[in-house]
């Protein structure tokens, strides 16, 4: 299953989440979270993931019940855990204020990932240019830059 998300093609990505919500697909409802996840640990299936749970909402919380599954909460931590920017939180806050009432036992979770993005921009705030300084200073040419 892990395979898949390791894409870097967007299509695959999109396609691997589509199936998903598809127990015909060959991915068995238990494990649908677990291709989700997997999408969101990929550098760019982190923000293709983002977006399908945000356009795929109503299916993805009717096919996983949000009142007693846990496989929303892990999505939701697996997408969101590493969010560090602004927008990133705004995003998650203005999703979380949008589906307040669907997002059943992951609105905890749904909360702990937005103090979890602030802590990450905090921390952003405090060490981002430190490091970038150091970096500069010690690898060699100009082979690093951000």
């Amino acid at each position: 299953m892990a395979a898949l998300a390791c894409s870097s093609e967007v299509w695959i990505l999109e396609r691997y989440l589509e199936m998903a919500l598809n127990e015909e697909s060959g991915v068995r409802k238990q494990d649908g979270y677990r291709v989700i996840s997997g999408v969101s640990r990929n550098i760019v299936g982190r923000y293709v993931a983002w977006n399908w749970i945000r356009q795929n909402w109503g299916a993805l919380s009717a096919y996983y019940d949000t009142a007693i599954s846990s496989s929303v909460g892990r999505i939701i931590t697996a997408v969101a855990s590493d969010f560090n920017t602004e927008f990133e939180l705004s995003e998650l806050q203005a999703f979380i204020s949008d589906h307040e009432d669907e997002l059943g036992s992951a609105a905890r979770v749904a909360n702990q990932m937005v103090e979890g993005a602030k802590s990450n921009i905090d921390w952003m705030a405090q060490h981002y240019q430190t490091i970038v300084s150091w970096l500069g200073e010690n690898l060699p040419g100009d082979s690093y830059s951000l």
